[in-house]
């Protein structure tokens, strides 16, 4: 059982950071991280760095949670080693999303990027 825990868990979120980094890769290049920018701005580096920073923050978090998975397993709590890990890459990594698109809408707030710009 031990053995599946310790499987289990870190390929599930390894799994689930891969197909989350996918989803907000194939977004079009002015909805970087889900937020709109104007096409001028679309290869900043503000968000050229919040989106590696939210790369990384996905590896950060899969470490974590697979540093979790192996305490959890140590101690004999297979059943929790089983889901919070899980559980917890999916906080982390809506977390780490969070964060890193407010870089880019601060850049966006402060540099006034859609002034001047048609909006439709």
């Amino acid at each position: 059982m031990i053995a599946f825990v310790l499987v289990f868990a870190p390929v599930f979120t390894a799994l689930f950071g891969v197909l989350f980094a996918t989803i907000i890769a194939l977004r079009p290049p002015g909805l970087p991280l889900s937020v709109r920018v104007p096409q001028t701005h679309a290869n900043d580096a503000v968000i050229r760095a919040a989106i590696l920073r939210f790369r990384w923050g996905l590896v950060l978090a899969w470490v974590l949670t697979a540093a979790v998975t192996v305490a959890l397993a140590v101690v004999d709590q297979t059943p929790l080693a089983t889901v919070v890990p899980v559980l917890l890459y999916a906080a982390l990594s809506i977390l780490v999303l969070v964060l890193s698109r407010r870089v880019i809408l601060r850049a966006k707030r402060t540099g006034n990027w859609f002034e001047g710009v048609p909006v439709r």
